[in-house]
């Protein structure tokens, strides 16, 4: 069964909006869709999936889903840190960026809004280096899209494996100078390192550790298809 998108009704002016799915392979759920804004608080509403089956039949499935009205402000401040060495190849760095951007579509993104981004990106070994893509006063949603499609670059996929620049990328995050770009304290300050199986050194796991317990910044590392 090869679900591939869903009808959700809108709150705006067209009265249904739509949203793809995509196959996450190496994880526990095998498909996800993109970010959706419920139409009703509290009341019931169907959302329609269309899909393929195993036997190359469409078929559609209505579901009946509940949103619990619960707003929730959120303020925060996140770097994305891309692992592009060769052990990730074009596909599935595409995958990941996808990712990364469906879970920042739905908020405001920019220097005067709630959550502000900033991007690096962490070559292999041969290269030994990372790369501070943007810091975080990128300006709106559609520039961070544009900076995170654009990571990928013709030499990553011979740059070797192993991920020693981690550290430098960590070890900017801290800097004063980065901080000046739009770091905000009391809020929630989140590290998120995307690879697929490369292995943090120890002196990555060294500084991450520090960062951790300075309180700085949580960090959480994703490992896709890894």
């Amino acid at each position: 069964m090869k679900p591939q998108y869903a009808k959700i009704p809108s709150q705006k002016a067209a009265p249904y909006q739509y949203v793809q799915f995509h196959k996450m392979s190496g994880c526990a759920y095998e498909w996800y869709s993109d970010v959706f804004e419920c139409s009703d608080i509290s009341d019931l509403q169907t959302i329609t999936i269309f899909g393929i089956e195993d036997g190359e039949m469409i078929f559609t499935k209505d579901i009946d889903v509940l949103c619990d009205g619960d707003e929730f402000s959120t303020y925060a401040d996140i770097v994305f840190i891309f692992d592009i060495s060769e052990t990730v190849s074009e596909t599935q760095f595409q995958d990941s960026a996808a990712f990364a951007l469906n879970s920042l579509s739905q908020f405001g993104i920019g220097i005067d809004t709630r959550v502000r981004v900033a991007v690096f990106s962490v070559y292999g070994d041969k290269k030994g280096s990372a790369s501070q893509v943007s810091n975080l006063s990128t300006p709106d949603y559609d520039s961070l899209r544009s900076i995170i499609n654009g990571i990928y670059s013709p030499d990553a996929s011979s740059s070797g494996t192993g991920q020693k620049g981690l550290f430098q990328a960590l070890n900017r995050t801290m800097n004063q100078y980065f901080k000046l770009s739009g770091y905000r304290n009391g809020i929630h300050n989140l590290i998120v390192y995307i690879t697929t199986n490369s292995i943090p050194d120890q002196d990555a796991i060294g500084i991450a550790s520090d960062i951790i317990s300075s309180g700085n910044y949580s960090i959480v590392a994703i490992s896709y298809q890894g």
